[in-house]
């Protein structure tokens, strides 16, 4: 016991006040034996009570001193970081400098991370260690800070530190939404955000960049920033003059590397403006006048493809030698057709892969002259249409589209099969004529983007495309303005009414109505942008005389709209519509009675009617999407995508005739209380799968508070950029920016709402996994959402693997048609097993076809491609003798191929798949 006393005594953490105390117990302990035993009870007392106050005070949520000592310390009194599981460690971007045990430094003011009390991690060769900052001093003069640790941690293997972010019981971890002034500029050209994380490998390229140039040169200098590192996220700024990179993993969004136009032999030569930029795997595109150059950050590297064979080749220098005096060298082949207005990039299954395990992209320039592609073997192949093309985008299968800037706008559409061989063909699609699905406007200003299984092309209309079938007659188109949305028109199109008009046609075909009367407009509902059409009556109706688009004979057709019903009147029959000849040919669609469902009357004229009703009560539910088809010998009636009633005709005659017009909102029984929008007409037959998705589509739009419009006062838009990440297209135009998801807006962005706008003139625009860069005429603007860090564990790069090549063709004929090709190098050596389907392009398939064989192709060094022979792995399937399918080579390109053969007049769509073995090049890491 004295021994405890006299420890306790001369303990220097202690307060003063306790040391005190224990003094005077000391001295009556000399002075009074026998009162001791009481004397210590009382200081024990004291110094528990004491304890007691200043646990209660403390920080923590465990029931005793105990639990809390054993939470966070180890037994020698250590931190007992290891028990931080739910911590994120998110690297710093600096290059940490040994100095001792306790200090470290990194390049610039890092003062403002470096904050007393930061955790950190450290990487010592092979192991971590863990202490906080003490704090951190930046000298200018050296223009470096350093940083003191509390705890003697570091050693002379020191590489990299991270900064650690705890969960605190959360289940997420939110950081804050960045809204950044990038630059104030009148120069934009084009952003880009390059996400590597969404690289072939997941970005693990930018872990194998530590022998470069650019990775080793000086930091924090006029065109080079503070972090050698390529950033995981990359936000691009290309102006007149120069291209900006951003790192967008760190708060401020600091500046990571400059490409300036400068001398002759600079990397971006001085002669003309940047016109256009792309990245992907590593590789950063920029277009500029009859330039391209390919900048390779893993290889360190630069080539020029010119539109002369004179001026294309590769840099003699290496990135870090971006703004000093190298040569170019010449004389290379793959020349381009001429100056480059936009590039495109996309990697095609079964691609080369580099030495850095990364797939060679395949590239496309719309030039003045038509449009180039870039293959990955370094192949160049030239459009064999020609004129100025403005705007080109891959799809996520491969297609190229280009648009034509020569006359009224024509989308030029070429597959991977198309673009592999010389001077190569398209098929088009037209603005305004025709009667396929077409173009809103024949402007051809235009910009392009490919969402998912659409295309979207914008002038001063905004046209979404969507390949609904192997043919152009079986897709589907929709428009939208600042003041109207179409909806969607599916194939031959022949109205699009009450889309924001009483009488305006929406569709190609012009064929606006007239106001009887007076019809009332009103919102679908609170807040919405849609409208409805309304106040039907004998003397109140929409109507249009004799068009022989609408005269279908005994054709197939599809009538399609929204309906609201609210008559409640117990035998209340309305008529939304009808077709009439005056005598007794007819297609009209009413509601019946009491029971609020909808009925499909035809008639040809003879004894009798045929009636479709269906069972689906829509009165008093608001808006319902109603689809009536004449389908061969059957009329079907479809309410909210499902099919509500089907009829087989007795009246098979002709439904229409050269005295048919059509009325809306009245018949003989006025829609008197119900609304009407989005009224369609369509030759042909509507497959189910588009009654689903244009229901899916439109449903959004009739909600309280739905919007459908540009948002701004233009129509003129000026870029397009699709987030596959969020699904969100962003349209960009002379009055702000409007983000869309499907057909609905989602969000409005102007000056006004985003105050680091100085303008609502929108040049540039592109947006990757919710980030967002505007570029407009006076400054480039960065937008990051708030973002979990969680979110970001799945990502890390993965193995590339061999994929499962996926293809796709159409015959029209019996002509033989290349639907997939590979090109092979010189010394390589493929198997190559393939699967095809086949079948007709129409609702019930009368021809089908099944193909199963493999073959092995090489390409001995300075020799062309050669086939060893097709073995069949399964017999044979065809429902017609003639119909056929091959593995082939052609000694020009140097290509596999697969060839199939149709049937006449038969549109038939093929699908297949592929897998290579072999090739040890083109797989090796």
């Amino acid at each position: 016991m004295r021994k405890e006393l006299s420890e306790m005594a001369f303990d220097p953490n202690l307060p003063n006040s306790q040391q005190q105390d224990l003094e005077s117990v000391l001295g009556a302990i000399r002075g009074n034996e026998n009162d001791l035993n009481d004397r210590i009870k009382a200081q024990e007392n004291l110094s528990l009570a004491a304890t007691k106050n200043e646990v209660v005070a403390a920080r923590g949520s465990r029931n005793t001193v105990n639990d809390r000592l054993n939470q966070s310390l180890n037994a020698n009194g250590d931190l007992k970081f290891d028990t931080l599981r739910s911590m994120m460690w998110p690297a710093s971007n600096d290059v940490p400098a040994y100095v001792d045990t306790l200090t470290f430094t990194v390049n610039g003011n890092r003062t403002g991370t470096y904050l007393p009390g930061l955790l950190l991690r450290f990487t010592l060769g092979s192991v971590y260690a863990y202490a906080d900052v003490s704090a951190s001093s930046y000298a200018a003069g050296t223009d470096k800070t350093t940083i003191t640790l509390r705890r003697a941690v570091l050693t002379a293997a020191l590489s990299a530190v991270s900064i650690g972010v705890a969960a605190l019981n959360r289940e997420d971890i939110n950081l804050p939404a960045i809204n950044k002034l990038l630059a104030s500029t009148a120069n934009i050209v084009a952003v880009k955000v390059y996400d590597t994380r969404r690289d072939s490998d997941g970005g693990a390229w930018r872990k194998k960049c530590n022998h470069t140039s650019w990775y080793n040169e000086t930091l924090n200098t006029a065109t080079r920033g503070a972090s050698r590192e390529f950033p995981a996220i990359a936000l691009i700024v290309a102006e007149t003059d120069r291209l900006t990179i951003y790192d967008a993993t760190q708060a401020d969004l600091p500046m990571w590397m400059v490409f300036l136009r400068g001398g002759s032999n600079y990397l971006l030569e001085l002669y003309n403006n940047l016109t256009a930029i792309n990245v992907f795997n590593a590789t950063l595109l920029i277009g500029k006048a009859t330039n391209l150059y390919k900048i390779n950050f893993v290889n360190d590297s630069a080539y020029r493809h010119n539109n002369t064979s004179t001026f294309t080749g590769p840099y003699r220098g290496v990135i870090a030698d971006r703004h000093t005096v190298n040569s170019w060298i010449g004389g290379h082949s793959d020349y381009l057709l001429g100056t480059v207005n936009d590039v495109a990039v996309t990697v095609l299954p079964g691609t080369d892969i580099d030495r850095a395990g990364l797939p060679k992209p395949t590239i496309a320039c719309a030039t003045v002259s038509g449009v180039s592609i870039i293959h990955n073997n370094a192949t160049v192949t030239n459009s064999g249409y020609s004129g100025e093309h403005s705007k080109c985008v891959f799809d996520q299968n491969g297609n190229l589209y280009a648009s034509n800037l020569s006359g009224s706008a024509i989308i030029r559409v070429s597959t991977p099969a198309q673009y592999a061989q010389p001077s190569f063909g398209r098929t088009d699609i037209y603005s305004l004529v025709g009667t396929d699905p077409r173009l809103g406007s024949a402007s051809s200003s235009v910009s392009l983007a490919a969402k998912g299984g659409e295309l979207v092309i914008a002038n001063d209309v905004v046209t979404f495309y969507r390949f609904d079938g192997a043919v152009p007659a079986r897709n589907a188109v929709a428009y939208l303005t600042k003041d109207y949305t179409s909806g969607w028109m599916p194939g031959d199109i022949r109205l699009a009414a009450l889309a924001n008009s009483k009488t305006a046609d929406r569709s190609v075909k012009g064929n606006d109505l007239t106001e009887v009367g007076v019809v009332s407009e009103e919102l679908v509902a609170t807040g919405a942008e849609l409208k409805s059409y309304s106040g039907f009556s004998a003397e109140n109706y929409l109507s249009l005389a004799y068009t022989e688009d609408f005269d279908f004979g005994v054709n197939d057709w599809s009538i399609l709209f929204w309906l609201r019903d609210d008559n409640l009147a117990a035998n209340a029959t309305d008529d939304i519509f009808s077709l009439n000849n005056g005598a007794g040919k007819t297609i009209i669609a009413r509601t019946l009675g009491g029971s609020g469902v909808v009925s499909l009357v035809t008639d040809d004229g003879g004894a009798g009617s045929d009636s479709a009703t269906g069972v689906t009560q829509i009165r008093e539910k608001g808006f319902a999407f109603c689809v009536m088809i004449r389908r061969g010998a059957l009329t079907e009636l479809w309410i909210n995508a499902r099919l509500d009633a089907s009829r087989v005709l007795t009246q098979t005659g002709t439904l229409t005739d050269t005295d048919t017009a059509l009325t809306i909102g009245t018949t003989n029984y006025p829609l008197l209380q119900g609304a009407i929008s989005l009224f369609r007409m369509v030759s042909g037959a509507m497959a189910p799968a588009q009654i689903s998705k244009i229901y899916e589509a439109e449903k959004p739009l009739f909600a309280a508070g739905a919007k459908c419009l540009l948002g701004g006062a233009s129509n003129t838009v000026t870029a397009l950029s699709y987030d596959a990440g969020t699904d969100a297209l962003h349209v960009a135009s002379d009055d702000g920016v409007s983000v869309f998801k499907g057909l609905q807006r989602t969000n409005y962005i102007d000056a006004t709402i985003n105050t680091s706008l100085t303008t609502d003139t929108i040049k540039a625009i592109d947006a990757r996994t919710g980030v967002a860069m505007i570029g407009s005429a006076g400054e480039a603007v960065a937008m990051l959402p708030e973002h979990n860090i969680r979110e970001d564990l799945g990502l890390a790069g993965a193995p590339i693997t061999p994929p499962e090549i996926t293809y796709s063709g159409v015959t029209v004929d019996a002509t033989p048609t290349v639907i997939w090709s590979l090109s092979v190098a010189e010394g390589e050596e493929l198997d190559i097993t393939i699967s095809v389907r086949a079948a007709e392009d129409t609702d019930i398939p009368g021809e089908r076809a099944s193909y199963s064989k493999r073959a092995t192709v090489y390409r001995s060094v300075n020799e062309d491609v050669m086939l060893v022979g097709i073995d069949d792995l399964a017999s044979d399937r065809e429902s017609t003798g003639t119909m056929d399918c091959v593995i082939d080579v052609n000694t020009t390109t140097q290509c596999a191929r697969i060839k199939v053969t149709g049937v006449s007049d038969k549109t038939i769509k093929w699908t297949g798949s592929a897998k290579l073995t072999g090739g040890a090049r083109r797989w090796a890491v």
